[in-house]
């Protein structure tokens, strides 16, 4: 289980650094990777490496963890993204989107 859990940490802060730099072809890939690993973990019921990530330093890690638990554990899904769009970054911005994407139900997971 660690090793899917390190590996979605790692592509999760691969995705923040293109997403910083604006590679959006290596983001899109990571992206595709990532939700990858979130279905493969929905599909078993395990949402542990996402509640690991919340904990996590890594704003990206964060937020995408936030990002797919928001359909297990709303509230604490929220409160993490709320969190990360008070930031001064542009995960702020991937947060407040988020957030508003989940609210109008557009949020597709």
């Amino acid at each position: 289980m660690n090793d899917v859990k390190d590996k979605f940490f790692e592509l999760a802060i691969e995705h923040g650094i293109a997403i910083n730099v604006g590679d959006s072809k290596k983001a899109n890939a990571l992206h595709s990777r990532i939700t990858k690993i979130y279905k493969k973990l929905k599909e078993e019921n395990n949402y542990l490496p996402f509640l690991e990530g919340i904990k996590q330093e890594n704003e990206s890690i964060r937020h995408w963890s936030a990002v797919f638990l928001i359909k297990h554990d709303p509230i604490l899904a929220k409160k993490i993204l709320d969190d990360l769009s008070k930031l001064n970054s542009i995960t702020s911005t991937k947060a407040q989107l988020t957030l508003d994407l989940w609210k109008k139900n557009l949020l597709e997971l």
